[in-house]
């Protein structure tokens, strides 16, 4: 992926998108953490993040409907992730992912995002449901520890 700033921004020039970094505000005070929007083609706004997200290289067992799947972790954040796997899965499907970071965490999530990367390899896009307080804990770490580098 070739990506290169462009006003403050983050642009794609591959797949002609962007993402916009802002700060987020609520009844026009200053709440803190960031908004990135995702961007595609003609400017349409496709997709929220408030968490950052950093680049994995992660091993994640998924669970849909009782049966198991094998996948690999793109990026992370404390709000989901982006995986690769060769199993069908449709946006709204809730899963069961389980990686390891120091700890074994296992989270359940819904499909928000799904596109096919070759005939049978798909790339999705993952919100957690619910993240216990210590696995969120190691995830933003991590994050933190990646940001900085």
């Amino acid at each position: 992926m070739t990506a290169a700033p462009v006003n403050g921004a983050w642009y794609n020039e591959n797949r002609n998108e962007a993402f916009i970094t802002t700060t987020k505000y609520a009844s026009g005070n200053k709440v803190g953490g960031l908004v990135m929007e995702y961007r595609g083609q003609g400017g349409n706004t496709v997709e929220k993040r408030t968490d950052v997200r950093c680049p994995v290289r992660l091993f994640v067992m998924g669970e849909f409907r009782n049966k198991p799947f094998s996948s690999a972790a793109q990026n992370l954040s404390t709000s989901g992730m982006l995986f690769e796997t060769d199993r069908v899965l449709a946006r709204h499907d809730k899963i069961t992912c389980s990686f390891v970071l120091q700890h074994k965490i296992t989270v359940n999530g819904e499909i928000v995002r799904a596109s096919t990367k070759t005939p049978d390899v798909y790339d999705y896009g993952v919100r957690f449901l619910d993240v216990d307080p210590r696995s969120k804990g190691e995830i933003e770490a991590l994050v933190r520890s990646r940001m900085r580098r």
